[in-house]
């Protein structure tokens, strides 16, 4: 970076300095490192080998880990991805302020260090955004070359002009640069001015008497305390004549950290007045370009009655919209001083004008930081002088497949003879392939090939679910063997009604029965174990469903207690938490366009994964319409499927 951009410290003024082509080009870059089968280079990220995605972390200042940067070819898609996502592990929360990406054919070598020429850009973000994502078509990744400018070549602040040509291919590599400005939020708003600096000149009573001492310290004017603290009283000036000057007492306030021009208001001014007193004024100014920017003028109306949080009056000032006629913005400001303007003659001796007792700030405390990733060890744009770097990234085929995470169904198919088995579902990457693999046996009391049904699996204790026709339920692998386990006594938990949805979630076995119109829950000890009185599994009715009659089908939760219910002509939901966000999300019969009577079961990612029983196919589901992705795998067929996690069988279990 320049001296200049080092000696800028806070938000507002660094983000000034930075927007634009020639500020940009002192701005660092995110590098990446690979992920999945392709090998890295240490020093220009995934290397040239195809992919189908990359990641690194996010860094900011060099050495702190905001977030991730992940690269991804869209599966399926002449697309590739790059994503911005600030998760990192500090103490202060950061968000985006700029990117700006490359994704070219060119080495940016050949170009400049400057983001503000890159071909993707986004500048302007909301308050609070942490994560951003590009999707760039193939069509659009181009060659480049340096043109005009001063004529110093590369660097010399020539603008980059697109080569005629265009697109790329599976197996082609391209070079990538992200660069991001990113803020840490060290102050959330609104708070007082407690940590600024100050400078102050009291002024008198009308009569000429000093100030009380409790209204006489300017550090009570920077954080509210009345009616358990003190204020600062401003006075009136005396001008030598014995009168007053036009303007009175004052005080300087330096902030710690600038006070920039958000939405809304900037800044509150609490002033401490009593009921039916005189008015007592103040101009307000902000320092800004150099000098001091009137922001306009607090006062004492509106106030309440003594010892009242309505003793004080409250004045707000925006710096996007200033008294000062020559200002129709100021950006922010470092200072600001409020000087007494009350008019003596409408008060008595005792009055001591103007009475300040909190500078209260409405925006956030920033700092903006460049980010880039892996410490910059990628491949350097230019050589020394900033922290710009890049990577190359190999364009994979990448179709989309079943995820790494297994899930489980239940199945005869494939058995030898007959038998219905727990199975894992899973994609292998090394082998590229999907690996479906028996788990173990499980009883089967009927010839009904849809049982046993209703299957779950808890991940933390690593126990299976399930229950055979007429609702018996039985659990896989409590003694970590693959012992079958009976509860209940052998006997229904669902009044004789089979059950062939079911899910777990927050230590209960959820269900309902075919043909039914409620949920029903099982609690669990936290061995997983079913909990029993006396022997006796006791379910309790936990809601009346959105649709009635339900013929499932399956029912998966998610890591936030909503369940989606996919029964005959439906798919649905129901919020554990609040029963007014219960949905019925849409009615069809098409089980090729809609999550409706599928197995369903939730990846590692929060993805939710719709199986046909009849033919085998895998698709996605979207949750806000529950339309089905385009199929993206066929297996054998499952009756039922239970959600992604891992198992570990002991040692000692006999063979």
């Amino acid at each position: 970076m320049t001296d200049e951009i080092d000696s800028l410290e806070w938000g507002i003024d660094r983000r000034t300095v930075l927007k634009g082509v020639g500020a940009a080009s002192v701005a660092g870059l995110i590098g990446v490192s690979a992920t999945g089968t392709a090998a890295a280079d240490e020093h220009c990220g995934p290397g040239c080998g195809p992919q189908c995605e990359a990641e690194v972390q996010l860094c900011a200042a060099q050495d702190i880990e905001v977030g991730t940067v992940y690269v991804r070819r869209v599966p399926g898609e002449e697309q590739i991805e790059v994503e911005y996502v600030l998760d990192g592990d500090t103490e202060n929360d950061w968000y985006l302020r700029e990117t700006h990406l490359y994704v070219g054919k060119t080495d940016p070598k050949e170009l400049s260090s400057a983001p503000g020429q890159f071909p993707f850009t986004k500048e302007e973000y909301g308050d609070g955004v942490t994560s951003y994502t590009y999707t760039i078509d193939f069509d659009e990744i181009c060659e480049y070359k340096v043109g005009g400018g001063n004529g110093r070549g590369k660097g010399g602040g020539g603008k980059w002009e697109e080569v005629d040509s265009c697109g790329v291919e599976v197996g082609d590599c391209v070079y990538i640069a992200a660069h991001a400005v990113v803020d840490e939020v060290l102050k959330e708003a609104p708070y007082f001015a407690a940590d600024a600096t100050y400078e102050a000149e009291q002024g008198v009573k009308k009569n000429g008497d000093p100030i009380a001492d409790d209204r006489s310290d300017p550090e009570d004017a920077l954080v509210k305390a009345y009616p358990d603290g003190d204020f600062f009283s401003l006075g009136f000036m005396p001008d030598g004549d014995g009168g007053f000057e036009a303007e009175g007492g004052w005080i300087e306030v330096t902030f710690d950290c600038p006070v920039v021009n958000g939405d809304g208001d900037d800044l509150r001014l609490w002033e401490v007045t009593f009921a039916d007193y005189p008015e007592e004024k103040a101009d307000v100014y902000a320092w800004y370009d150099g000098g001091w920017r009137f922001l306009g003028t607090a006062d004492n109306s509106g106030q309440g009655d003594e010892d009242s949080p309505e003793a004080h009056t409250l004045s707000t000032f925006d710096l996007g919209n200033p008294a000062d006629e020559d200002y129709d913005e100021i950006e922010s400001t470092e200072k600001l001083r409020i000087v007494d303007k009350t008019d003596p003659s409408l008060h008595n001796g005792n009055a001591d004008a103007f009475d300040l007792d909190g500078i209260e700030v409405l925006q956030d405390c920033t700092r903006d930081e460049t980010a880039w990733g892996d410490g910059c060890e990628g491949c350097e744009i230019t050589d020394g002088g900033n922290w710009a770097t890049y990577f190359q990234f190999g364009i994979g085929v990448c179709e989309e497949t079943l995820p790494e995470c297994p899930m489980y169904g239940t199945s005869r198919v494939g058995s030898d003879d007959g038998e219905v088995e727990i199975w894992s579902i899973r994609y292998d990457a090394d082998d590229d392939e999907i690996v479906e693999k028996v788990v173990g046996d499980i009883p089967d009391n009927s010839s009904n090939q849809n049982y046993p049904n209703g299957l779950a699996f808890d991940p933390e204790n690593e126990i299976w679910y399930f229950t055979e026709e007429g609702g018996i339920l039985r659990t896989m692998n409590e003694d970590g063997c693959l012992g079958i386990k009976t509860y209940n006594g052998g006997s229904s938990i669902s009044g004789g009604d089979s059950i062939a949805g079911a899910t777990l979630y927050g230590g209960a076995y959820y269900f309902t029965p075919q043909g039914g119109d409620a949920l029903f829950k099982v609690e669990l000890n936290a061995d997983g174990s079913v909990v029993e009185d006396d022997g006796i599994v006791i379910p309790e009715n936990v809601r009346t469903l959105p649709v009635t009659g339900n013929t499932f089908g399956d029912i998966a939760a998610d890591d936030d207690g909503v369940l989606y219910f996919s029964v005959n002509g439906a798919f649905f939901k129901v919020d554990l938490n609040d029963s007014a966000n219960d949905e019925i999300i849409v009615e069809s019969d098409d089980r090729d366009a809609y999550a409706v009577l599928s197995q369903l079961a939730f990846d590692d990612t929060e993805t939710l994964w719709a199986h046909n029983a009849g033919d085998g196919e895998w698709r996605t589901v979207d949750l806000s319409d529950g339309s089905l992705s385009d199929v993206v795998a066929t297996t054998k067929t499952y009756t039922d499927l239970a959600t992604c996690g891992t198992y570990e069988l002991n040692d000692d279990c006999p063979e």
